[in-house]
């Protein structure tokens, strides 16, 4: 039971912090909330939105992931990180573009997770 908890708290820690990230840059390129942030938008540049961000978002994200790595097992946290890049990626560009996907996303992104339980499982081998 203790090694349910533990994966389920790296993985919401990691798809909270890769979200962040995620949602950091759609923001850095003016796609979250443009018809509310409009005028924030263009009063501001893609670099000055960019380094908002990396004195926020990003560097709060890098701290997660630091404090993940040297409190829990690193095979653990890169196999969750490598999981959460895609589905962060998938659900944030699917909600802020309005993507309508194929089904087909679901069999590939689970093709991604098997991709990412045999690098864990390699990082284990010595």
């Amino acid at each position: 039971m203790e090694a349910l908890v533990t994966i389920l708290k790296v993985f919401f820690l990691m798809f909270f912090t890769q979200s962040l990230f995620i949602s950091s840059i759609f923001f850095s390129s003016g796609h979250i909330f443009p018809t509310y942030l409009e005028g924030f938008y263009a009063k501001t540049t893609d670099i000055t939105r960019l380094i908002i961000v990396m004195f926020t978002s990003f560097a709060l994200g890098n701290y997660i992931i630091v404090k993940m790595y040297s409190n829990f097992d690193p095979s653990l946290v890169t196999l969750m990180n490598i999981f959460c890049v895609v589905c962060s990626s998938i659900i944030l560009t699917i909600l802020v573009f309005n993507f309508k996907p194929s089904f087909m996303i679901v069999p590939a992104t689970m093709l991604v997770a098997l991709g990412a339980v045999w690098v864990s499982y390699l990082l284990q081998q010595k």
